[in-house]
């Protein structure tokens, strides 16, 4: 399977999830709602590693610095961005929220800029431009 196949089956799963999530915020409080996704998610952790035990011996060969970086991004996305993007779900509309928080490559594009790591072409003027019309859009 390639990347691209491999990406939209995350797309499709986390479209799918905004729903289920809206849905489970209807009676709840975002932040006890980020508790429940975080259960769920430490219960699929420990459900991936007894299915494939191999698992904790790539963790063991990981750098402390690829352990730390990637244990901060855990908890900058995975808590703290969640809790806003629960914040706003709870109230907003989920085509608006998703399409609004799933703008994030684009803050990605344009770190990427300022870090100095990627280029500016013209497609990916013309792509920014776009992304931030749309958000532009989706104000109201």
């Amino acid at each position: 399977m390639t990347s691209f196949w491999i990406a939209i089956i995350a797309a499709l799963i986390w479209g799918a999830t905004a729903i289920v999530e809206k849905m489970g915020l209807r009676d709840a409080d975002p932040m006890a709602g980020l508790w429940a996704r975080c259960m769920g998610a430490t219960a699929g952790i420990l459900l991936l590693t007894a299915a494939w035990p191999p698992i904790l011996q790539h963790v063991a060969k990981m750098g402390i610095r690829s352990f730390t970086l990637l244990a901060t991004s855990g908890l900058a996305a995975a808590v703290v961005g969640q809790l806003f993007f629960y914040k706003a779900l709870k109230t907003g509309e989920i085509g608006r929220i998703t399409a609004l928080s799933g703008s994030w490559p684009l803050v990605a594009f344009l770190l990427s800029l300022a870090l100095g790591r990627e280029s500016l072409t013209p497609q990916k003027f013309i792509g920014v431009v776009l992304v931030v019309a749309g958000m532009a859009f989706l104000k109201q």
